[in-house]
Formats: structure tokens, sequence, C-alpha cells
């Protein structure tokens, strides 16, 4: 059930930065996972990939975030979130992101947090792969990679945007 819980996980981990905590053990993230994983089969009649809009109202009706959806994602928006601490929730094409630890290519559809900047290239908290922690891409290929999924082509051309979280 994890193959496709990169979205649950990338909300998973801001979750927990804005805790000030260090993710539990694989073992207790596996239940918060299959947890959030429930509540959509249960809801939602199946556990699919989640556009960020999908991602959005689970946060809503889950947790106590506020949240808000940046459209037209550019490096200056990112870095203007990351500077006032806020991580992005981002989708992505998988195949375009420059992963070498993906498998297979890397997925149609993905999810990963945007944590941190260089200059010229961005940290993030990937969970696609077991290396994803501090995982690094150049601007160029993130920003060329991010895509929301459209439900209609099954295929992940939606537009560049991002989810942010606040705590009020």
């Amino acid at each position: 059930p994890f193959q496709d819980a990169c979205e649950e996980a990338s909300l998973l981990m801001v979750d927990y930065y804005y805790q000030n905590q260090d993710l539990p053990d694989v073992e207790q993230v596996e239940v918060v996972l299959l947890d959030m994983i429930g509540w959509q089969q249960e809801m939602w009649e199946g556990h699919f990939n989640l556009t960020l809009d999908d991602l959005d109202d689970f946060v809503k009706t889950n947790t106590e975030y506020r949240t808000e959806i940046v459209e037209d994602l550019t490096i200056e928006k990112i870095k203007s979130y990351l500077n006032r601490g806020l991580p992005l929730i981002v989708p992505a094409d998988g195949t375009k992101l420059a992963n070498p630890f993906f498998k297979n290519g890397g997925p149609d559809y993905h999810m990963l947090v945007i944590k941190g900047y260089t200059e010229d290239k961005i940290i993030t908290n990937d969970p696609g792969t077991s290396r994803g922690a501090d995982f690094i891409y150049t601007y160029e290929n993130m920003l060329y990679s991010i895509a929301d999924w459209n439900k209609k082509e099954s295929l992940a051309t939606g537009p560049k945007r991002a989810l942010i979280l606040y705590r009020d």
C-alpha cells in the first residue's frame, strides 16, 4: 500500500517538521500511513493518486492546518516560502526527476517536500526512495518536473503548483 503513499508521506514529513520532531520509527510511520490510506478507502472508496486539491481536502478534513495552494510555481516563489520557514509539498512527474535511486525510471506521479535551497539547487525530502532525506535537485530539473496529476489523462500533466500548510 505504500507504493502510492508519497502524498501521505509528504504530509507526514511536514507535520513532524512543524512539531519540531523527528519522524518515528518505520513501524510507527507505517501505522500512520495505513490510517491515512484507510480513511481514503472508506471515505473516497479507494486509494488513488491525489491531486493537490485532493490532498488539500484531506488536510482540511483531517488536521488543524490552514492551507494554501500556490499556483504558477517559480523558483522565486519557492524561495519566498522557504525564507518564511514554510516547506512546500509539490507534485511531480517522477520520470522527469533526475533521481538515480528511483526504480524503473521513476513513478509516473510523485509528491515530495521542498525544504531548502542553495544558490542553484533545491533541497528536498523525497519519500520515493530510502535515500530521499536531503536529496538535491537542480532548479531546472525541479521546475521541469513539477506537475499536478491530471485525472482525465491519468498523467502528471497538470499545472505547476504547491501546497503550503500553516499552523495557527
